[in-house]
């Protein structure tokens, strides 16, 4: 009898212990959550200021970069910023890619971009460079046929002219065709990307391509797939070694994956977009004489230059 009253005393003594200890650690967890419920909601987890380092030293330009990150970060779209609050320093930790993919949309002039948060100076930084304005691609509404027929001069892998005999090539006939009249021009990088609307330029001043297939640009989307693109910088780089002053090139079919340059111009000099040209620039250089008195030169077949 003695035994089960005491047991009975000790069960009681241990569930006393137990709530307290229940108790204690509620109101502990309570303190804890409290503490970083106002840490997180106060000043010190606020943001002091937002840095741009672009490239740019227009203030406006910076001042709408920031503008743009503080309406995405702070837009009520992101699940922790409902709980950290508006303006938090925690909100590029969490949601870093998702606010560079906005500001790269919004802001296509600029690339690369990265965002760092410093936790002492409660600041952010959002990083990047300016894309380079590498020329003009205009949507051009003008119709224009190049029919030729042709001599070759064949070129070894080392780009040299050699002294093998002039062989005919068959005629081809192109015609570039689009239903615009307007012409509407983008700038791009050496990337290949459209990053803002352009003027339409007079004259060989400006690398600029005349494209008479597409009817639309998409701004922030490379124009063509990597490798044309880079041929066609390539055959600017051409152009500029030739010293011909050639700036403009003219785009038919991107599917024919051929490049010119104006038509009205001799030589008119024919690109392959599948190709660098760079092959031909010694033998180029050589005859430049006699290919400049000629109608058109044809770089289109690797290791071979036609020319009439």
């Amino acid at each position: 009898m003695i035994d089960y009253y005491q047991s009975q005393k000790l069960e009681k003594k241990r569930k006393r212990k137990a709530k307290i200890f229940f108790a204690l650690f509620l109101f502990i967890l309570l303190i804890i959550i409290g503490g970083v419920t106002y840490f997180f909601r106060s000043p010190y987890s606020k943001l002091k200021e937002i840095n741009v380092n672009v490239g740019n030293q227009d203030k406006t330009f910076n001042d709408n970069l920031i503008s743009l990150y503080n309406s995405d970060a702070n837009g009520g779209k992101y699940f922790f910023e409902k709980i950290f609050g508006q303006n938090s320093i925690f909100t590029p930790i969490f949601y870093s890619s998702d606010i560079i993919n906005s500001i790269e949309k919004d802001v296509p002039e600029i690339k690369n971009v990265q965002i760092t948060t410093g936790f002492l100076s409660r600041s952010v930084s959002i990083n990047g460079s300016m894309r380079d304005k590498f020329g003009l691609w205009c949507l051009d509404g003008k119709q224009s046929a190049v029919n030729n027929s042709s001599t070759s001069l064949s070129l070894p892998t080392s780009g040299q002219a050699t002294s093998s005999g002039l062989t005919s090539s068959s005629s081809s006939d192109y015609l570039f065709l689009n239903p615009s009249n307007s012409i509407k021009c983008f700038w791009f990088d050496s990337d290949g990307v459209a990053f803002m609307e352009g003027p339409d330029t007079e004259g060989q001043l400006i690398y600029k391509v005349m494209d008479s297939y597409d009817n639309n640009i998409n701004i922030g989307q490379t124009i063509l797939r990597t490798e044309l693109i880079k041929n066609i910088i390539l055959d600017f780089n051409f152009l500029d070694k030739t010293g011909l002053g050639y700036k403009i090139l003219y785009l038919s079919d991107p599917s024919l994956e051929e490049i010119h340059t104006d038509t009205s111009i001799k030589p008119v000099i024919y690109f392959s977009l599948r190709n660098d040209p760079g092959y031909a620039l010694d033998a180029f250089l050589k005859y430049k004489s006699d290919f400049i008195k000629s109608g058109y030169v044809d770089l289109r077949i690797p290791n071979r230059i036609y020319y009439k």
